[in-house]
């Protein structure tokens, strides 16, 4: 297992970078982020779209971007495959063609969250889960057991078969995405986030105002089988990596803001970041490297895997 030390020295910093979310794509070469600036700092408010070419141990280089009207509110992002991006928001869904550079928005409902699957997108807006393919004019095909829940997070298991979602009741439910039905629920406490990694489920959740961590596992009837709790505030954001063996947690409060690096297999922090002027909002993990997102200190903090 690769760590990345102590967290104390990201290899590079993206300044400028206002974001909210990350997306991984292009076999770990590119790294994704959407934005809103306020109007604040102009006439209107306007959303972005960036991508970046990460390559360990050199400057990551800006390899697109757009800041329009019609892109705020954007609130996830995914890669479809090396060449497209698919995003949605407030404002429905919308794509960026990466080879021609060209944005287009469909409109449709508002989405909070979104994940690719052989059938298509799987969407989580306020009026629960849906399903839908990626023609222009598919209907939304609903997961029943999720409808007039208001949900927090989402998370698809790295095969596709198997999604989460995390509810305001302090409940998650697994779904199977082939088939929409519920295969199995559970109570945790508030505003669930929720990760899937190769063998476990992270749920994140609040219990009398501090972040705690529950790892279960993803068999039989999905067991705790390590709990961290005491978390520096809410939790923000949670991510396995590729291989399952690390997730990364965001946790937001009034103390300093940290990011923790957690080993799985020991329910162990292995790695931290805290910095009293940084706010990490959202993480993602590459083959060789690891990105988070200062709201804050509105940049993209980038280290290496040693």
């Amino acid at each position: 297992m690769r760590l990345f030390g102590q967290l104390q020295a990201p290899w590079a910093r993206v300044e400028g970078c206002m974001g909210r979310r990350l997306a991984v794509g292009g076999q770990g070469r590119w790294v994704a982020a959407c934005a809103t600036q306020p109007r604040e700092t102009r006439r209107e408010s306007t959303g972005g779209l960036a991508i970046w070419e990460i390559s360990p141990g050199v400057p990551p280089r800006l390899a697109m971007a757009h800041q329009r009207p019609d892109l705020v509110g954007v609130t996830d992002l995914a890669f479809i495959s090396d060449e497209r991006l698919v995003f949605g928001g407030l404002m429905g869904l919308g794509a960026l063609d990466i080879a021609r550079n060209a944005v287009t928005t469909a409109g449709g409902p508002s989405v909070r969250r979104l994940a690719v699957v052989p059938s298509g997108l799987l969407l989580m807006g306020q009026s629960g889960l849906h399903v839908r393919a990626l023609g222009p004019d598919a209907p939304l095909v609903a997961f029943p057991e999720a409808q007039g829940i208001r949900l927090t997070s989402m998370a698809l298991d790295p095969g596709g078969r198997r999604v989460a979602v995390g509810g305001q009741d302090g409940q998650v439910r697994i779904f199977e995405v082939s088939t929409r039905k519920m295969v199995a629920r559970f109570a945790v406490g508030q505003q669930p986030i929720v990760a899937f990694g190769a063998e476990h489920l992270a749920v994140g959740y609040q219990r009398g105002g501090r972040g705690r961590l529950a790892i279960r596992q993803t068999r039989g009837r999905w067991p705790t089988i390590a709990e961290i709790d005491d978390l520096n505030g809410p939790i923000a954001d949670l991510v396995f990596s590729d291989d399952g063996a690390l997730a990364a947690v965001t946790a937001r409060s009034r103390q300093p803001a940290a990011l923790l690096l957690i080993d799985v297999a020991r329910a162990a922090v292995v790695g931290e970041w805290m910095e009293s002027v940084s706010e990490p909002v959202s993480v993602a993990f590459g083959d060789i490297w690891m990105a988070a997102l200062d709201r804050r200190r509105g940049c993209l903090h980038l280290w290496a895997r040693s």
